[in-house]
């Protein structure tokens, strides 16, 4: 039996772009069901497929680096230490409706790579550190050495000598 609640965050998701996989893991909604609220809602698109977004950012520009740590600092001021634990996902959702009204396009972070970063930053896989130089919060992770040089500073004049000691050791920000 679906509930009306489930069927209204269903189609909240999928306005937002959410995989069909991802409405099904919160909504508890059969596919059949995410199918045709997609369908009927939103006409006959095919529902993406493949593999999540990856955070890795070796491949990622710092524009990208740049959206995605605006991203996670939104999603800790609305979900606050909630977000250690779990992934809220109407603090996904509200989060990523401000992120999209401040964002200037083109928008670099889907929705689908904004619910990765929650899950990223709740298993501690990427954190929010702050900058030693600028004191601006950014997100940070161990997949590529890349991934712990502030990209506010690498992007701006006060390029430092952005090695060692350029991250705070602060641990997570707030």
């Amino acid at each position: 039996m679906r509930s009306r609640a489930a069927e209204d965050l269903a189609i909240r998701m999928l306005a937002r772009g959410a995989r069909d996989k991802l409405v099904q893991c919160h909504t508890q909604l059969s596919a059949y069901v995410v199918r045709d609220i997609r369908n009927s809602e939103f006409g006959n698109q095919p529902a993406k497929s493949g593999p999540l977004p990856s955070t890795d950012d070796s491949n990622g520009s710092l524009v990208l680096r740049m959206h995605r740590s605006l991203f996670a600092v939104l999603y800790r001021r609305v979900g606050g230490g909630e977000i250690d634990t779990k992934i809220n996902i109407e603090h996904v959702i509200d989060t990523y409706d401000i992120y999209l009204a401040l964002a200037e396009p083109p928008i670099a972070v889907t929705f689908d790579e904004a619910w990765v970063i929650a899950r990223e930053l709740r298993g501690r896989r990427m954190e929010l550190v702050r900058c030693a130089v600028c004191a601006v919060d950014y997100l940070s992770g161990d997949s590529s050495p890349t991934t712990n040089l502030c990209p506010y500073c690498w992007c701006s004049e006060r390029k430092p000598a952005m090695g060692l000691g350029h991250r705070s050791r602060g641990g997570r920000s707030q």
